[in-house]
């Protein structure tokens, strides 16, 4: 069973969809799913087009602004279907589009599949106020994306959480969803990392600062460090976060796809002890899945897929609560011994149930079952 895989993006552009688009379809091409992979993205000058139209003075409802417009969807979709129609249609037996930003579950006798981390229901509902938008825009994405949900065939999601979600927002069938996991977008080395619990260093990665609740943390561990004072924190994402507090080290924007970038990464992921986020707004989080790959536990918050991702590889607190955030962070660090017990359940959890492979086999399984019950198989 061959798919045609389908992007907005380059999909071996290590940038594409947070740096995971590689090493999605490089896994599905190793388990011998994919056909072929091409982006969506529709030419320069047309997007620069969608760029002016979707203008706005503060930059990040700009960009949201751009990426969630109906019209820009429709360009990604006319672009796909171009490039699709080039593709032999014996090479291949269905669609697997990633994310709701187009739609190509109507084209006539190919059958498709998608992927998703969420929805724009859940995006309207927990964002911050900032985040959301005007009323016509909304409902017109809804309306979007509610053809999208209808067209697939089988829905694979991130995490049961988003398939909760689409089966609550938009009355997807149980039947037709499948939460896959997502995979690390780190080298393999990684998994060869030994933690050294004793070194009380905590390590915070994600590049919107406030969302991922970043001052919720400095707040956090500036208490932790009263009573621990050789405790550090790391910083990775922001480029300025205003003054930085004692035993605070900021890293800043760091880039995968550059190999100073990703050294530096590597380097903080593998000098920490523990690794917290406590994030008011994650549809799946694939940096936890990065630390737990790390052998690292987890901090996380008790909201969207982050219980579920964590498990017992880590601990979850309440959003917004720097004192529970305090506690669980000092406990963690303050015992070597169960840092560690938690480090080894992490490394486990990643290994039986977030990688790359493993999502492959399970998109590429459920796709053949179906294209075998309802096409004849293939």
């Amino acid at each position: 069973m061959k798919l045609v895989g389908i992007i907005n993006g380059d999909p071996w552009n290590r940038r594409t969809w947070s740096g995971c688009a590689p090493f999605f379809f490089g896994a599905l091409k190793r388990e011998g799913y994919i056909a072929e992979a091409i982006s969506s993205a529709p030419p320069v000058l047309e997007r620069r087009l969608y760029q002016a139209l979707a203008f706005r003075p503060n930059r990040d409802v700009w960009r949201h602004r751009y990426y969630s417009s109906v019209g820009f969807a429709h360009a990604n979709e006319r672009t796909a279907k171009r490039r699709i129609a080039r593709i032999p249609r014996e090479s291949f037996d269905a669609l697997l589009q990633v994310g709701a930003y187009y739609n190509l579950t109507n084209l006539p006798g190919i059958p498709a599949f998608s992927y998703h981390d969420t929805d724009v229901r859940s995006v309207l509902d927990l964002q911050p106020e900032r985040r959301k938008l005007s009323g016509g825009h909304a409902r017109a994405l809804l309306a979007f994306e509610a053809e999208v949900y209808k067209g697939s065939r089988i829905l694979f999601t991130m995490s049961r959480w988003a398939a909760d979600r689409l089966m609550r927002n938009f009355e997807v069938e149980s039947q037709r969803l499948e939460p896959v996991g997502a995979g690390m977008n780190l080298p393999a080395e990684v998994l060869t990392y030994e933690p050294d619990f004793e070194s009380c260093h905590a390590l915070f990665v994600g590049f919107d600062f406030e969302l991922k609740g970043g001052r919720i943390l400095l707040e956090a561990f500036a208490r932790v460090r009263k009573e621990l004072p050789h405790a550090r924190l790391s910083i990775v994402g922001p480029n300025s976060i205003g003054p930085v507090p004692p035993g605070v080290t900021l890293l800043g924007r760091l880039s995968k796809d550059d190999p100073a970038g990703l050294q530096a990464l590597m380097a903080a992921y593998r000098s920490a002890s523990v690794f917290v986020m406590p994030s008011l707004f994650e549809p799946f989080g694939v940096v936890f899945v990065e630390a737990m790959a790390c052998g690292l536990p987890c901090i996380g918050t008790n909201t969207c897929a982050m219980p579920e991702i964590i498990g017992d590889a880590g601990i979850v607190v309440t959003p917004g609560s720097v004192d529970e955030l305090t506690k669980q962070l000092y406990d963690v660090m303050s015992d070597p011994s169960a840092c560690a017990q938690l480090g080894a359940q992490s490394r486990e959890r990643f290994n039986r149930f977030y990688t790359w492979d493993r999502v492959a086999e399970r998109i590429g399984r459920r796709a053949t079952d179906y294209m075998a019950k309802y096409h004849g198989g293939s």
